[in-house]
């Protein structure tokens, strides 16, 4: 062929089109959309890991679980015992104040007018804190939002790690049949604050009603059960819809018990006057357990499979769960309180430090001192439940609720989308071209194993182990 009509092609070296091959090669492998390596190669199944551990003996002593119980009740129905707000303003109210300063954007990508906020200090009428104390009850399965308004606040889009789904007007999720504590109103009492087990937030009025003597007294009286499943669309004995329950949800058993595969809760409702009235619903028998669940790693199996592939959302967003809310409703059958968030989530049990370690060292010590199930591993702004050693890779496996692994491309950080609760290893991504490196692979970042069936370390030996 004359030298002019040689391809572009034909002036490169075989080693350099190989390299290039092998790079286009990986680049499409490993950004097929919401996918990476680990979820090819680790089973997605939450009891593929802990052998060997019998899938039915207990984690914890019975002594220890019946402690958990007795705590996970104090701290349950706390809220109706308070007589005055834990929180000061500045602690309640402390999105108007961060977010005053910030830039804002709204659901269609564009920046929210100044007056946004105004209207929401407006709202909140921080000066006027608190306005009220009175006890109530959530009747839904709904969001306790930062702000008095269900209209999100994002920072902008363009952002590495902001944009949808990180709304900042979204704090969580509440269950249905939550003690509640009203502190405040907001101007036009659509939203009332409230104090709960859960989070603290701004609940929508229609989404609470308020509670008397008789009717706390009544529903402490009876035992608990937890839910153990997602999207349970509760009815009472007329067709009437209630609420919709999930994990995480915990109900008082009603006094008769119809057996035949049935149970029946207690769930509240709300009267013409906004007060509180009991109703009586059925559930599937399966669906729910009297509290607590045995501890066993065949019933966390179980639940954890349960949350294993469902989205992933921010402060619950649309019922979803992010990484913290998937450790706190996964325990609460079990009788475990733990914290909402992830840095609260990490001082709950004997912290393990592993800070100052190499990356080698940080997995050998993870599969030799964690207890699947009942360890978490840390990072700053992430949890994840230790699930035990892949028996392929003999690596340890984590379940967590991720957004994506950080990516680096020319300076420039992005996300490649997980979007979901997945199990993977401490590497997710690790074969993803534009990786982040070193801080986009999980286990560079992690900061402690947390043992839960352990207490925390006293601040003074917790330092001299670090």
């Amino acid at each position: 062929m004359p030298k002019a009509m040689t391809s572009p092609a034909g002036r490169f070296s075989s080693p350099i089109l190989f390299t290039l091959a092998a790079c286009l090669s990986l680049f499409a492998c490993a950004t097929r959309p919401g996918h990476v390596r680990d979820l090819d190669v680790l089973a997605q199944d939450a009891g593929a890991y802990y052998a060997p551990l019998p899938a039915d003996a207990p984690l914890v002593t019975p002594e220890a679980q019946a402690e958990w119980v007795s705590t996970f009740r104090r701290t349950h129905f706390a809220p109706w015992h308070q007589a005055r707000p834990s929180l000061a303003v500045d602690k309640a109210l402390w999105g108007i104040q961060t977010y005053e300063k910030k830039a804002l954007y709204g659901e269609n990508t564009l920046p929210r007018d100044p007056e946004f906020m105004a209207e929401m200090r407006r709202l909140a009428r921080p000066e006027a804190y608190p306005a009220l104390v009175a006890r109530a009850v959530s009747i839904a399965d709904a969001d306790l939002r930062t702000l008095p308004t269900d209209l999100p606040a994002f920072y902008a889009f363009d952002k590495p790690g902001e944009g949808y789904p990180f709304d900042y007007g979204q704090d969580s999720r509440i269950p249905a049949g939550t003690p509640l504590l009203v502190t405040h109103a907001s101007a036009d009492n659509a939203w009332y604050f409230v104090e709960s087990r859960v989070s603290s937030g701004w609940l929508a009025a229609g989404d609470l009603a308020l509670v008397d003597e008789t009717f706390t007294a009544a529903w402490e009286a009876r035992p608990l059960a937890a839910v153990l499943a997602d999207d349970l669309a509760l009815s009472d004995d007329a067709g009437r819809f209630r609420c919709l329950a999930r994990i995480g949800t915990v109900l008082p058993l009603a006094e008769n018990q119809p057996g035949g595969g049935l149970a029946r809760l207690l769930v509240p409702a709300r009267d013409a006057d906004g007060r509180a009235v009991v109703r009586e619903v059925a559930a599937p028998a399966a669906a729910v357990s009297r509290l607590p669940l045995p501890a066993t790693p065949a019933n966390f199996t179980r639940l954890a499979n349960v949350m294993l592939g469902r989205p992933y959302g921010w402060g619950g967003l649309y019922g979803d769960r992010d990484c913290s809310a998937l450790i706190q409703d996964l325990y609460a059958p079990f009788g475990r309180a733990l914290p909402r968030n992830s840095s609260q989530q990490a001082k709950a049990g004997r912290a393990i430090p592993l800070a100052g370690l190499d990356a080698h060292a940080r997995e050998a010590l993870i599969a030799a001192e964690g207890l699947p199930f009942l360890s978490l591993l840390a990072k700053p702004g992430h949890i994840m439940l230790y699930l035990g050693v892949d028996p392929g890779s003999r690596r340890p496996a984590v379940l967590h609720a991720v957004w994506g692994v950080k990516t680096r491309l020319v300076g420039r950080e992005g996300r490649f989308v997980l979007g979901r609760a997945v199990v993977t290893t401490l590497t997710p991504g690790d074969e993803i071209w534009n990786l982040a490196r070193p801080d986009g692979l999980l286990v560079n970042t992690l900061t402690a194993l947390v043992r839960l069936d352990q207490a925390p370390l006293p601040p003074a030996e917790h330092k001299q182990n670090q």
